[in-house]
């Protein structure tokens, strides 16, 4: 087996790493065995770390997810299939979840996938040292806050009682673990005696042919099965502008494409996808200090929102409003639909603001918002509406994200926040019961209510997809009488690609996760 090579980054916003991988066995998310020695280019902006524990963006995680196979992944069809795993099975109520390893996968340094590399792997996240922002999402499998604070350095709840045998103890159940550990910050690594990284995939990430950071070049691992291209070419760019520039001028074969040149991406004779993603973004309001803490109040700012108006005038039309708590559901809303709608409904939002009795004229909260992510259309024609349909006014209070942090933590008093959330995964724990369960530490702003915490924990327990379904919808018809945040609108990405150098095979072309399938992509 040829030796690892490395990629190193020295731009401050890429981490110098090394993903070598090859396995042998045939999984859910891979593809059939290679059919083509074709190279593709796509260009591609925000790649801030190739470490899965440290990617964030959904740049470095669409490249993560096409070289390295996790425990899990999610198919075209959301559901959860195997991987390296070859299977599961949930017991004790959702609080533990024991994994089949696959026999025979490997990482490119030779050394065999194992139960206890999934160990090292994940308690790797953990530990205060690896700065992992998606650590938090482990919080639930025993032995978290130890290692978290420094004291252990491995996950107590993860065991190995075998080379392939993965049993994982939860403090918290939770039966939708494995759909969890698809996410890419989760998939196996084995870390060499120098700090180089390896996983198991169908491609190895190679040294740059141009200058350090401008470009990630995905090889096909030889003996690798999945993976139809030989190479891809990552081009990195500073923006989606930039990006899409190279895919015009014919230096790319696919490209991410800015809200501005959605009109012509999608007009043109060429190819076209449009991906929804998990991430929604919300109006939250403190809910325990006054006069946000009227349910009747936050009722009336939902209904005064005319969501399909805020998203043509600031967004081009290129967002589809949100009307549920859950990524990836549809309809009109279920039970609460006649508190959430499309467009506003300026007189039931007068009788529930009446209904209050909080007087509007009196009324001035601090509207915070991240501006290295919301512009200022959105935050006036939200101002205005809520403005004219009750009176109330909003002050626009604009902050980096160290400062939306500091907004939320050290709050004197009531306001409004406008979040986006989803974590790059159609997972409803990740936002209902990360948002809104009682404890739970990305619910910053205070709600709380039994019955929905009661909820919540029966989704978490159940190992039927059925039950845990209708666990879920049920938080989220209680989550709506509350109206804790409001659904603003979805999130979504655009792709553009050259028919003549691009093509897929058995897929639309685009994840769950709102990426493109490239280990299904060919060349015609």
């Amino acid at each position: 087996m040829s030796a690892a090579r490395f990629l190193w980054f020295k731009s401050a916003a890429l981490v110098a790493l090394a993903f070598l991988s090859s396995c042998s066995v045939q999984r859910d998310n891979q593809s059939p065995e290679p059919v083509t020695d074709a190279v593709l280019s796509v260009a591609l902006t925000g790649i801030d770390s190739l470490d899965p524990a440290r990617g964030t963006s959904y740049s470095s995680l669409m490249i993560l997810r096409t070289a390295c196979d996790g425990l899990t992944t999610i198919d075209s069809d959301g559901e959860t299939r195997r991987a390296l795993a070859s299977g599961w099975r949930v017991s004790n109520a959702g609080s533990m979840v024991t994994f089949e390893l696959e026999d025979g996968a490997e990482f490119l340094d030779g050394t065999l996938v194992t139960a206890q590399s999934v160990v090292e792997s994940l308690s790797r996240i953990t530990r205060p040292e690896t700065s992992s922002p998606w650590a938090s999402l482990l919080s639930d499998v025993e032995g978290f806050a130890e290692v978290a604070a420094g004291a252990a350095t491995s996950l107590s709840g993860l065991r190995a009682p075998d080379t392939n045998t993965l049993e994982v103890v939860l403090t918290n159940p939770f039966a939708d673990l494995p759909r969890l550990l698809a996410h890419p910050a989760f998939v196996p690594v084995s870390v060499g005696a120098e700090g180089t990284i390896t996983c198991s995939g169908p491609y190895e990430i190679q040294e740059p042919a141009g200058p350090a950071g401008a470009e990630v070049v995905l090889e096909r691992a030889t003996g690798a099965a999945g993976g139809l291209l030989k190479t891809i070419h990552f081009k990195v760019t500073d923006t989606p502008d930039d990006a899409y520039r190279l895919f015009q001028e014919g230096q790319a074969g696919a490209s991410v494409v800015p809200d501005a040149a959605v009109g012509e991406a999608s007009s043109v004779r060429k190819g076209y996808l449009r991906a929804e993603t998990p991430e929604i973004t919300f109006l939250a309001m403190d809910v325990t200090k006054p006069p946000t803490d009227n349910e009747r109040l936050r009722q009336a700012i939902s209904l005064a929102l005319d969501r399909l108006a805020t998203i043509d005038a600031t967004f081009g039309d290129q967002r589809p409003p949100a009307v549920r708590w859950i990524p990836g559901t549809e309809g009109d809303g279920g039970s609460c639909s006649d508190l959430i709608r499309r467009i506003s409904d300026p007189e039931r939002a007068k009788q529930l603001m009446s209904e209050s009795g909080v007087d509007p004229s009196g009324v001035q909260l601090p509207f915070y918002f991240d501006q290295t992510k919301t512009g200022r259309l959105v935050v006036q024609a939200i101002e205005v509406q809520i403005a004219d349909g009750l009176g109330l006014r909003l002050t626009p209070s604009p902050h980096d994200p160290p400062g939306m942090d500091a907004s939320m933590t050290a709050r004197t008093g009531a306001g409004v926040w406008m979040l986006s959330y989803g974590q790059e995964l159609p997972l409803p724990g990740l936002v209902v019961d990360a948002l809104f369960r009682t404890g739970s530490p990305a619910n910053r702003l205070g709600f709380s209510d039994p019955a929905v915490d009661e909820a919540l924990a029966a989704a978490r327990r159940s190992a039927d997809t059925e039950d845990r379904e209708r666990a879920y919808l049920e938080a989220e018809s209680l989550i709506c009488q509350r109206m804790p945040a409001v659904p603003l609108w979805r999130g979504v990405r655009h792709w553009a690609y050259d028919p003549a150098k691009l093509g897929f095979e058995g897929s639309d072309g685009v994840d769950s996760a709102g990426g493109m399938v490239l280990r299904d992509a060919r060349v015609p």
